[in-house]
């Protein structure tokens, strides 16, 4: 294979990976949303989800790594949401589950924050930043693996 052919189709790889995530994210998006009530704190968590996607969509470094976290988010909510539905029981404010999705939407700010910021730094500072970037994108995976124990 040529140099040009191998270079063509590692940039399709990637791109096949960007976009197959996306679409990921947007199934998800569309099951969660068809589960939660307009209302409460599992609204809030996917409102605060959306407001990263929407931030992560603008990024063009670190999306592959944050789309990953976004996903994660979107599974948790998930299977809270079908958990509430198969209970009947709606997610009360107080309960203990609404704490600890108090504490998942505390991380999907913190993760919000970041990727905010990320988003305006210049390439050369993300460039020089990336180890502590990578570490920060460690810590969000650590604390959604976190917010995922607590409900288990």
């Amino acid at each position: 294979m040529s140099k040009a052919n191998l270079n063509t189709s590692i940039r399709m790889d990637a791109a096949d990976h960007a976009l197959g995530a996306a679409s990921t994210i947007t199934t998800l998006m569309k099951e969660v949303s068809s589960l939660i009530p307009h209302a409460g704190p599992l609204a809030s968590a996917l409102g605060v989800t959306k407001e990263l996607i929407s931030i992560v969509n603008q990024m063009r470094d670190n999306k592959d790594q944050c789309s990953f976290l976004i996903e994660r988010i979107l599974r948790i909510l998930k299977d809270v949401a079908k958990e509430s539905a198969r209970l009947k029981e709606p997610i009360r404010d107080g309960s203990p589950t609404a704490d600890r999705l108090n504490e998942l939407i505390s991380a999907i700010k913190e993760i919000k924050k970041d990727a905010e910021a990320w988003k305006n730094t210049s390439r050369l500072d993300r460039f020089w930043s990336r180890d502590k970037i990578k570490a920060a994108i460690f810590k969000h995976e650590k604390s959604l693996t976190d917010c995922l124990a607590s409900f288990t």
